[in-house]
């Protein structure tokens, strides 16, 4: 059977379609990572918990300064911008979520 240029054509935007991603999958994948950097969110909350809580038990002054000392740490400062970032995220995917329910969405808010 020999491969007409039409059949060709007719072939790949078949294939094309398949491969396209509507509307309806992108709000999906969207509703997904939302629930999934809210998870991230609160496991960023948990370690800083966690880290506060080894001044818990202590009082007055000492607990004033052990706070002092967790909250200067490298990993504490790290664990607030990643809660930073990833609830930068979450904005801008709330953002686009919004547009993407809309019936004519437009270009997709990008990072800033």
């Amino acid at each position: 059977m020999r491969l007409t240029e039409s059949r060709l054509r007719s072939i790949i935007r078949e294939e094309l379609s398949h491969l396209a991603e509507t509307k309806e999958d992108h709000i999906a994948g969207i509703i997904a990572k939302i629930e999934r950097l809210k998870n991230a969110v609160e496991n960023a909350k948990r370690g800083i918990a966690n880290m506060e809580a080894g001044a818990d038990f202590l009082t007055g002054d000492q607990y004033h300064y052990a706070m002092m000392d967790i909250r200067t740490m490298p990993g504490y400062h790290e664990k607030q911008t990643e809660i930073m970032n990833l609830e930068d995220k979450l904005d801008l995917l709330y953002k686009q979520l919004k547009q993407l329910k809309q019936d004519r969405p437009g270009e997709l808010a990008r990072p800033r």
